[in-house]
């Protein structure tokens, strides 16, 4: 619920605050009199979209400053805010305050702490529903209507159960946890298969070859057989070449191990014949 808010130098006004009742409110005023401006303001605080030709003429900065009492809400809030490292609320009470310049750039704080536009647009939507031409409105949010959803079914466990509301939560939040390792997990799987018809081509390949291996029978005791042969059939080119080449030393070239022997033997044969008995 909207408590205070505080505008200065926005469009007429000088600088202006109120605080709304915890009932019902209601503003009235001829037209020009800055109830547009009020909203407008409002608006800004919920992270709409400003423009420096909103500062009063002859300022050099705009500030909307809004206070709610989210006593109520506090179980959806804290998380939020611990999660984007924000200040949580004191005493149930959360501050927004977002200034625009004419020469520098805009600020928005949440409870003192600076957020960007985004961060407090996503809180705004929480806490405020403007309805009228050209505004948004959150149950047209898929993100909203699962929230009432929520609230309606969590009321209606209450009701047929005589049950505390904690245990709807339990289960949600159980439910959200699972929903978010899901989650995870399938973009783990997105970055490792990049290629969807690849992966399948080699989840196929791998079946075939597993299924080759289970009918072969392979067992301990000829693994090691197999390993021999498939190491010489890995190397069989490199094996053959080495054989030729041994071969070509051995006899085929002009200068061969098998033709040197032979000179030699003739040269020894000539010289025994010179020297039968020495040699």
């Amino acid at each position: 619920m909207l408590t205070y808010l505080r505008v200065k130098n926005l469009a007429l006004v000088d600088d202006l605050s109120i605080e709304p009742g915890p009932e019902c409110n209601i503003i009235t005023g001829e037209t020009g009199a800055g109830k547009s401006v009020l909203m407008g303001a409002l608006g800004l605080a919920l992270g709409l979209r400003g423009d420096k030709g909103m500062i009063r003429t002859g300022m050099d900065q705009a500030v909307v400053e809004a206070v709610f009492d989210v006593h109520s809400m506090l179980d959806m809030i804290a998380p939020f805010l611990e999660e984007k490292g924000i200040e949580p609320c004191e005493e149930g009470m959360l501050r927004v305050k977002r200034s625009m310049s004419a020469v520098g750039a805009n600020r928005q704080f949440i409870n003192g702490t600076p957020v960007s536009v985004s961060i407090l647009a996503a809180l705004g939507d929480e806490l405020v529903d403007i309805h009228g031409p050209n505004e948004h409105q959150s149950l047209l949010y898929p993100l909203k209507q699962l929230q009432i959803l929520d609230s309606f079914c969590c009321a209606r466990s209450d009701s047929l159960s005589k049950k505390p509301s904690e245990n709807y939560h339990s289960i949600l939040l159980e439910y959200k946890d699972c929903l978010k390792k899901l989650r995870l997990l399938e973009s783990k799987r997105k970055e490792l298969v990049v290629d969807e018809q690849v992966y399948r081509q080699q989840l196929d390949m791998l079946r075939y070859q597993v299924k080759e291996i289970e009918s072969a029978g392979v067992d301990a005791e000829n693994d090691s057989l197999l390993e021999d042969r498939y190491t010489r059939a890995a190397h069989s080119a490199d094996i053959l070449k080495l054989i030729q080449s041994g071969m070509e030393l051995l006899s085929e070239e002009d200068n061969s191990i098998l033709s040197q022997c032979g000179m030699l033997g003739k040269l020894l044969q000539d010289a025994s014949r010179l020297d039968p008995k020495g040699l």
